[in-house]
């Protein structure tokens, strides 16, 4: 973001406008009055004004009198033709080109006028030229799945030149909205973790795309809470009850008793247990993702090997939960199977025990999701995203009468139809905005729908598609 590190002393009402200048005009030309350059940019005059003499004053834009001019009632105005300096147009070219999952979303923000109708609301929000910057910087910050995580806020909100406090104020304006959520809020330092930032999630609003659900099957795994969570919860609530016989509970790990007693007692902060959650949901949903996106044909874009995988997951929870290096817990008990652990200390061992089990679920439920994408892959085409997950949510079909599946994991229809199909989680997925796509349930190598006009052979029709359970999403 060189471009925005560029502008030295700058309001962030400037850097927004440069940013819809460049969108508007590209390598062209821009012949307009002010009041027309402003009504473009959806911006005030008077911010305009303060902008295009910094833009000019530092050689991003140049303004050329024009010698024609334009009849505005009585009044005549004066026509200008705004350019691009060739340099801030290299600037903007390179900007433009980095790495970003989310073009069509920030090509949406610039474009945006201040009255913008919320995506699946009818009301009608203001947004200032202010929240469009700190809502364009988080679309750039964040990861496949929109989430915006294990982010330095202090050097974003210097580059768009506002306080660290100014930014979280306008995300949070932006959350009122609708367009963004808090996942998780911040958290302080641990006797595990450094302190970490917010968790951000972002809501596609571009028309290009839309939402539609997929029911898939995890077995007996769960996204929440993870089963690492819900072990050491369900430990710390046996140890307090059994607190006056001074014993602890069993439980399965190599750990001595005291150092994972010492671990559940962390993860009883509940905005750790928020945070790292949340972490991980963003992990298993990008990098679903991003095996379905990474080579369209998504034949060897779902063959990562186990260990690839495992090395991928552990770097990115490495880098978004931050372990500190604060010493003073119980001497380390070696594992079998594990060499020379007897020299390390008793944090380090929950560290590393911390982040190699939730290494292991994650790719576990990597797995699980991919492979079926897999088959949505080929049924439908590769342009999909995951976004969100409904907790205890669950989908079943209702199969027309002329179906006669007889698989022995089948259920009784609740309806007294044939029997029909049950998955244990349904997922928000991002797809084009196009009729092919709808609400698709996959068991085995088969996905079913009711109302896609695709015909592939793993496609079977249904009459419905239910959804019952939980509805709010993660």
């Amino acid at each position: 973001m060189y471009l925005l590190s560029s502008m030295t002393g700058a309001s962030p009402e400037t850097r927004f406008i440069l940013f819809a200048s460049a969108q508007l005009m590209g390598d062209g030309c821009l012949s307009d009055t002010m009041d027309g350059y402003a009504d473009r940019l959806f911006v005030s005059k008077r911010y305009l004004g303060v902008a295009v003499d910094y833009l000019v004053r530092e050689g991003y834009l140049w303004k050329i009198k024009s010698s024609r001019e334009t009849l505005k009632g009585k009044h005549r105005n004066t026509l200008f033709d705004f350019y691009l300096s060739p340099e801030a147009w290299r600037m903007w070219s390179e900007w433009v080109a980095e790495k970003c999952s989310w073009k069509d979303e920030i090509d949406h923000v610039l474009r945006l006028p201040q009255s913008n109708e919320v995506v699946g609301s009818k009301k009608r929000s203001a947004i200032t030229a202010q929240m469009r910057l700190v809502w364009i910087s988080l679309w750039m910050a964040s990861n496949k799945a929109g989430y915006v995580i294990g982010c330095d806020f202090a050097v974003l909100s210097r580059m768009l030149g506002m306080s660290e406090n100014q930014f979280h104020r306008g995300a949070r304006a932006l959350a009122r909205e609708g367009l963004v959520s808090i996942a998780a809020n911040h958290t302080a330092r641990t006797h595990l973790f450094e302190p970490m930032p917010p968790v951000y999630k972002l809501q596609p609003q571009s028309r290009k795309w839309k939402v539609i659900k997929l029911g898939v099957s995890l077995m007996d795994s769960q996204l929440i809470p993870l089963r690492f969570l819900f072990k050491l919860g369900d430990f710390y609530r046996k140890a307090a009850k059994r607190s006056r016989a001074g014993r602890l509970p069993s439980h399965s790990s190599y750990l001595a008793d005291e150092q994972y007693f010492e671990l559940s007692k962390i993860f009883h902060n509940q905005k750790l247990q928020a945070l790292v959650q949340q972490a991980c949901l963003s992990t298993i949903f990008s990098l679903s993702s991003g095996c379905l996106l990474d080579q369209a044909g998504a034949n060897e874009s779902m063959n990562y090997s186990n260990e690839e995988l495992r090395k991928q997951v552990k770097g990115v929870l490495s880098s978004v939960l931050p372990f500190s290096d604060l010493k003073g817990f119980p001497t380390a008990k070696k594992p079998q199977g594990v060499e020379d652990v007897s020299d390390v200390g008793g944090a380090e061992v929950l560290r590393e025990y911390t982040l190699s089990e939730l290494t292991f679920e994650v790719v576990d439920l990597i797995e699980m999701i991919s492979r079926q994408l897999r088959t949505f892959a080929d049924c439908f085409g590769a342009d999909a995203r995951v976004l969100n997950h409904y907790p205890r949510m669950m989908m079943r079909t209702m199969l027309s009468r002329q179906d006669n599946p007889t698989d022995g994991s089948q259920l009784k229809g609740m309806t007294g139809q044939e029997p029909d199909y049950v998955v244990n989680s349904v997922l928000d997925l991002l797809v084009p905005n196009d009729k092919k796509f709808t609400d698709c349930l996959i068991f085995g190598d088969v996905l079913y729908t009711a109302n896609s006009r695709v015909t592939h052979p793993n496609i079977s029709q249904v009459e419905q598609l239910i959804c019952f359970g939980g509805h709010t999403k993660s």
